[in-house]
């Protein structure tokens, strides 16, 4: 996961990109973007066409165009982990 900060003086703005495509990722993201527009800041989420939520409660999302799908980000996944690349 992670967060991209754009200093605007006394608040940000922040936007988070989940870079798997799982929804606990993007769970988190959200729900720490949500505290931070209690906190006076702006928070975007952006999800890739392939997410499996699109729409985010209390929060903007933006969405992008991808050509890699979810199988794609799996397959990934299970091959690194076969590797001991991550555990």
């Amino acid at each position: 996961m992670q967060c991209i900060f754009v200093n605007l003086g006394v608040s940000s703005h922040i936007v988070g990109f989940p870079n798997l495509n799982f929804i606990s990722h993007s769970r988190v993201l959200w729900k720490l973007g949500k505290e931070l527009t209690t906190r006076g800041h702006r928070y975007t989420q952006l999800l890739g066409d392939c997410a499996k939520e699109k729409s985010l409660p209390d929060v903007n999302v933006t969405i992008f165009n991808t050509s890699v799908t979810s199988e794609h980000i799996e397959e990934i996944v299970i091959s690194l982990g076969k590797a001991g690349m991550i555990k």
